[in-house]
């Protein structure tokens, strides 16, 4: 009966559920930011995780500065106009990227290519080192964790702009 009960205590410890967790970890810095911007630093990222895990991209644009725009990856800035019109594009680079793993091995031409979406919902963890540039702004550092394949993520920016945190460049 014991061999029973720790059978299905192992199996409930294995499942994460529906959300990647998500660890923080403030880096060293030359600049400290107050408690409550760290908090919501960490919330509108976790919230940011979330909507990519969900597959949808309502409210994604919340998050992104009306005056400065989002880097949607290292090269490509887009004003949060044209941040809007990329979510609603069908087969866009935001879809592709990071919502459907199929759609982005046809574009890539790369089998092993796997979207933002399925990277999280397929790690048992996310960390997340916050390194603190100024006081409006820090870069994050991502681990995923996965012991079977290995992927590197850009590393996320957020910025407060008129006493508001959001994403600058997505990761």
């Amino acid at each position: 009966m014991k061999l029973k009960y720790l059978f299905i205590l192992l199996i409930l410890l294995s499942c994460r559920g529906e959300h990647i967790p998500i660890s923080f970890h403030i880096a060293q810095g030359q600049v400290a930011l107050p408690e409550s911007d760290i908090a919501t630093i960490k919330k509108n990222f976790s919230e940011i995780v979330r909507i990519i895990e969900s597959g949808k991209t309502d409210h994604l644009e919340d998050y992104v500065s009306e005056k400065k725009g989002i880097y949607i990856d290292l090269k490509s800035h887009k004003s949060k106009k044209q941040f809007i019109a990329e979510l609603k594009k069908k087969n866009g680079y935001i879809e592709n990227f990071f919502y459907n793993t199929e759609s982005l091995r046809k574009y890539t031409d790369d089998a092993t290519q796997i979207s933002v979406k399925d990277l999280f919902l397929k790690s048992s963890s996310l960390k997340v080192d916050i390194y603190i540039e100024s006081p409006t702004e820090c870069e994050m550092k991502l681990h995923l964790e996965d012991e079977s394949q290995s992927f590197r993520l850009n590393q996320p920016v957020m910025i407060k702009e008129d006493n508001k945190w959001y994403i600058y460049r997505l990761f």
